[in-house]
């Protein structure tokens, strides 16, 4: 079986089975919580892994060893604990996020896991002659070009197919009703997803009864504006694990081939 099909099916079970654990769990025990952690450390490996890299080529480049400053920009436990903080919101915007995504952008997913699969094979095979990190770079890559496609396809699904089923014409009605479609046994779980649902039912809200009297083309583009920037973390965050995930099954096949 070739390579890119064993690493795309790999990576489509890995991720899917974290998705579908959080999706199902979540409503029933704390437990479920799990699902995140495991993103977790995959975000952060990535974060801290390029970071360091970058760090050790700029202390060589531009400082003398030995110099406090040279000590001080080696220091890793900074760096790690401050890619650990912005790995966290990563996954708790992403966990948190995907249970309000539309059926067409869960299953836009599948696709993209395969897009950034074969970014990131394609990239890796075309430097690995010419650069010692190939595969950390191969990465990255992928993750910015996979981040434009992802934007790209949220804005265009969410503008074309996704209506709120908890809308109202009351705004306290709305609140009630999105609220009432999240919920978890687990407080702490129950408490962040109804706060989101109900921000969610604010900004649906506002939007749904402000655009017909909004003729201002730049107010209209703010307020989508700040819907893609509330999405922001998340989408950052899946792109960023799905890279990651495709990333370390590439490394395993690799060693064990």
């Amino acid at each position: 079986m070739p390579k890119g099909v064993v690493v795309y099916a790999l990576s489509l079970a890995t991720i899917g089975t974290m998705v579908a654990v959080w999706l199902l769990a979540y409503p029933l025990h704390c437990l479920s919580i799990l699902a995140p952690l495991v993103a977790l450390v995959f975000i952060s490996f990535s974060f801290i892994e390029i970071k360091i890299v970058n760090k050790n080529c700029f202390n060589r480049c531009y400082l003398k060893e030995g110099t406090l400053l040279y000590r001080l920009f080696s220091s890793k436990i900074l760096l790690m604990l401050w890619y650990i903080l912005v790995s966290f919101v990563f996954t708790l915007s992403l966990f948190i996020e995907i249970l309000f995504y539309s059926t067409a952008l869960q299953l836009y997913l599948i696709f993209h896991i395969f897009f950034v699969s074969f970014v990131f094979l394609f990239i890796k095979r075309s430097i690995q002659n010419l650069v010692h990190i190939d595969t950390i770079l191969a990465r990255e890559w992928s993750i910015h070009v996979g981040t434009l496609l992802l934007f790209g396809a949220f804005v265009y699904i969410t503008l074309h197919s996704y209506t709120p089923d908890f809308m109202d014409a009351s705004l306290e009605k709305s609140i009630i009703n999105a609220s009432h479609e999240v919920g978890s046994q687990c407080q702490i779980i129950d408490r962040v997803v109804r706060l989101k649902a109900e921000f969610n039912a604010l900004f649906w809200w506002v939007v749904e009864n402000t655009a017909e009297h909004l003729h201002d083309k730049i107010t209209k583009w703010g307020i989508w504006l700040s819907f893609i920037l509330m999405n922001a973390f998340a989408l950052l965050g899946i792109n960023r694990l799905i890279a990651t995930v495709i990333d370390i099954i590439d490394r395993n096949f690799n060693k064990k081939a």
